[in-house]
């Protein structure tokens, strides 16, 4: 009887301990809130090598006093990976205290320093910033940090500060308020960001205000009312695309189609309408010649990415193929803007 509960016994000691075991050993892994450990994480923050992984801890732990710290590696720090380790550590940590220390060095005469804490809120999401964010954007010299922490932040009160900064005298200011428009995805900027894309003075802008437009998937027939050209002249202009999409595989470049019989045809037959309206409605026939130099520039932008295309040498020609991309689809928007029905094929794909 004895060595019959002996043996069973054990049987338990042993099944237990087997059970056991891997617990032991995740805890071996998982940091105490001991005073000794405390101080190992936070002395590790000086090494460039343990910062991220003690950051993740010290936010595990939610440890108040690794607020200052953090908040100093994000301006001081001049690695990009390690100053997003600690802007995501105090954004997990939660205390109060990060947004008002990133918060005051908006102001910092050093704009590194005040570009960094403008990008170190933006992980936050904290509103309390939005105030502060909007006056760095115009008024601080860090637009475009400000702008894209109010994207990520995505309070929609931020909404009408940004399309009144899309006025303002700084390109560099109304660029930014673009990207955070973009970013935030409300349709009351569809109307004012069409309107920096079709008149505004700088390019960045316009080009931002493009991809914005995409990234809300603003609608031109609703929103582009103002800039759009009549049903006939619309349907002139898909004639145009039509006309130069079906030829354009018929010749090798651009060169050989615009002196083909073909080409000068239909040149001839836009030039006796443009000449009509010029006669009888000269502001249709500048809407007319708008179109036909609009579509001629997109169909020389296509004709450029095709050759770029076949090249043998993709890395060498990488940035001129990126930049024909760009070019065809800005051609391909203001067409859009003032026929919002117009159907243009695709040939960036």
């Amino acid at each position: 009887m004895f060595q019959q509960l002996k043996s069973r016994f054990s049987s338990v000691v042993i099944i237990s301990i087997v059970i056991t075991l891997p617990f032991l050993w995740i805890t071996q892994f998982i940091p105490d809130a001991s005073a000794d450990n405390l101080n190992e994480l936070m002395q590790a923050l000086n090494e460039p090598s343990e910062v991220c992984k003690a950051a993740e801890a010290l936010a595990d732990l939610k440890v108040s006093q690794a607020v200052d710290p953090l908040v100093e590696i994000i301006k001081q720090n001049k690695d990009r990976h390690i100053r997003r380790c600690a802007a995501e550590a105090l954004a997990r940590i939660g205390d109060m205290r990060s947004v008002d220390l990133l918060v005051a060095s908006l102001e910092d005469e050093n704009l590194l320093t005040a570009s960094r804490a403008a990008y170190a809120l933006g992980y936050f999401k904290d509103k309390r910033a939005v105030e502060s964010l909007l006056y760095a954007l115009t008024e601080y010299n860090i637009p475009c940090p400000a702008a894209e922490a109010l994207g990520k932040i995505k309070d929609p009160i931020s909404v009408g500060p940004l399309i009144a900064a899309l006025n303002h005298e700084s390109a560099e200011v109304r660029s930014c308020a673009v990207i955070a428009l973009g970013m935030l995805g409300d349709h009351r900027a569809c109307k004012p960001l069409i309107k920096a894309f079709v008149r505004d003075s700088d390019p960045i802008t316009q080009d931002r205000a493009r991809r914005a437009l995409k990234m809300i998937g603003c609608s031109f027939k609703e929103h582009a009312q103002e800039y759009s050209f009549e049903d006939n002249l619309c349907n002139m202009g898909q004639g145009m695309i039509d006309f130069i999409s079906s030829n354009m595989e018929k010749y090798p470049d651009q060169k050989s189609f615009s002196k083909s019989e073909e080409w000068k045809h239909f040149v001839s037959e836009v030039m006796s309408e443009l000449n009509r309206l010029n006669a009888n409605d000269p502001e249709a026939g500048k809407k007319l010649y708008g179109l036909f130099f609009l579509a001629s520039d997109w169909a020389e932008s296509v004709d450029r990415l095709r050759k770029l295309s076949q090249s043998s040498d993709k890395n060498k020609e990488k940035i001129f193929l990126n930049t024909a991309v760009e070019r065809i689809k800005d051609k391909e928007t203001r067409l859009k803007v003032i026929c919002p029905e117009m159907n243009i094929p695709d040939y960036t794909q």
